[in-house]
């Protein structure tokens, strides 16, 4: 115990500063939410923290196995002890564990608050920008809706599946990202992703998200009745039914669901969002 407190204390100096954005990020979010008297949605954000934590125990475990193999390839005497020698060294090597601590101290912290945030968004500020947003991705690609012109491009079958594989791989990637970078043996490689990570999520992730508050393309038609986006969302219907590989549309209706849902806070923030704006019909 000894050595572990005194490994957390000499690499602490080196997370003041993110520590300091954490709870910076934390007490500006739980302040916003006490001063417009919104109810946090939490399961989100326990949802993330339990994606954390399992991508933790794969990344071990994967790490651990492949290690084993290595060995036996190599035909290591005694190969029991030297997976545990070799452990030991890992972690201790550079105060690499008290490193990793601190920083999945840090990265669990922050996607916990973002998603909880992110999901009470239509509390704090109410979906209001789809209009806009729409006419500037009309005005970028010379008043064209940008989907018209990309479905002339990957609107068969074989492209959406491969987009939607890649749109759907980002959540894994992000929770194993976070995992590597607490555990690389690169300090400076470390610190740089971690301040990246903390600004880029406190910033874009719920700032501007607050900020710029809208459904996106899925839920536009049936939270505004506005049809902008019926023919994409036409198409990946048609191609799911064809393959039942479009798995976005899939957490989509997930999503729906919990937002329609009747319980919880999920509830509030349904109540809340349709009546500010008018002309939302929810299914």
């Amino acid at each position: 115990m000894k050595a572990f407190l005194s490994a957390m204390g000499r690499t602490k100096a080196d997370y003041r500063l993110a520590h300091f954005i954490l709870l910076l990020h934390i007490a500006s979010m739980c302040g916003l939410a006490w001063y417009l008297k919104v109810e946090p949605y939490y399961r989100t954000g326990t949802f993330y923290l339990r994606l954390s934590l399992m991508a933790m125990l794969v990344y071990a475990s994967c790490y651990l196995l492949w290690t084993v193999l290595r060995f036996l390839i190599e035909q290591r005497e005694q190969p029991t002890a030297a997976l545990i020698k070799h452990i030991r060294d890992v972690l201790i090597r550079g105060d690499r564990y008290a490193h990793a601590l601190h920083s999945m101290v840090i990265f669990t912290g922050m996607i916990t608050v973002f998603a909880t945030i992110k999901s009470t968004i239509p509390a704090i500020n109410p979906f209001s920008w789809d209009p806009a947003l729409i006419e500037v991705d009309r005005a970028i690609f010379g008043g064209i809706d940008p989907y018209v012109l990309t479905s002339a491009v990957f609107g068969n079958a074989y492209a959406i599946v491969v987009i939607n594989f890649f749109y759907n791989l980002w959540l894994i990637l992000v929770a194993c990202s976070l995992v590597w970078a607490a555990w690389t043996s690169n300090h400076f490689l470390r610190l740089r992703f971690m301040f990246a990570a903390l600004l880029g999520w406190l910033v874009a992730g719920n700032i501007c998200a607050i900020a710029f508050s809208s459904v996106g393309p899925c839920f536009l038609e049936p939270l505004t009745g506005d049809r902008t986006y019926a023919p994409l969302m036409q198409l990946l219907e048609q191609v799911n039914s064809e393959t039942g590989m479009v798995w976005a549309l899939t957490a989509q209706k997930g999503l729906w669901v919990a937002y329609t849902s009747e319980s919880g806070a999920i509830s509030l923030l349904c109540r809340v969002c349709t009546s500010s704006l008018p002309s939302q019909s929810p299914a």
